[in-house]
């Protein structure tokens, strides 16, 4: 839940509410809350400014945002693996910041629960979660309310769903950003999506809870 710029995360762990600490909020302030940014919005979120953008962080001369970055958002640096420059301290060891970006944990810094009525998290994020998925709901993805079972794109496969629970994982740039299976199990069907955006891991996601759920 968000209060003006104010992002309202609920820690569970400690359950209470956190102020979220945003990455580039100026740009986000701009972007939502300025008239003039507003109208620029549909360019930042186009897929060719995420490239370019992308792009610009491979070059290694952005490697040196890393360290501050570690610094000003509390990354705990050091369950992590280091980066390409194994000599260095691990805080200049990435010689990009993409490379940190898909940065790797260490062995055993995250483990399966062993209770059968928990289920792990498939991704560190922030989540939301509707108890029950219908054909009218509209859930936010990248800027945009969508509904829920045109995600899929496939009617047949979405007939699974109905009814069923949807989770959501928001990542933000501070976020271990890679997936995992949060139970054993077997991949039933893969596909890529056409589209502007890219929601093809959310699919990836509801379709493995629910099959887990099931």
């Amino acid at each position: 839940m968000s209060q003006g710029f104010k992002i309202q995360v609920l820690n569970r762990r400690e359950n209470k509410k956190d102020i979220e600490k945003v990455y580039g909020d100026g740009a986000v302030k701009f972007s939502y809350g300025n008239p003039i940014g507003r109208l620029f919005g549909a360019v930042i979120a186009s897929k060719m400014f995420s490239r370019l953008y992308g792009k610009s962080q491979d070059s290694v001369k952005s490697g040196r945002k890393v360290a501050p970055f570690i610094q000003n958002f509390h990354i705990p640096i050091d369950q992590y693996q280091k980066g390409s420059f194994q000599e260095n301290p691990i805080e200049t060891s990435y010689q990009s910041f993409n490379e940190f970006f898909i940065r790797k944990f260490k062995e055993g810094q995250r483990t399966f629960t062993s209770h059968e009525q928990e289920m792990g998290a498939f991704a560190e994020a922030r989540y939301f979660a509707h108890e029950s998925m219908t054909d009218e709901l509209n859930v936010p993805v990248k800027g945009s309310m969508l509904r829920a079972v045109d995600l899929i794109t496939d009617a047949e496969l979405a007939k699974d769903f109905i009814g069923g629970p949807l989770m959501i994982a928001r990542l933000c740039p501070v976020d271990y950003h890679r997936y995992h299976y949060p139970d054993d199990g077997k991949t039933l069907k893969a596909f890529t999506m056409a589209g502007g955006t890219e929601p093809s891991k959310l699919t990836e996601a509801l379709t493995c809870v629910s099959k887990l759920i099931s």
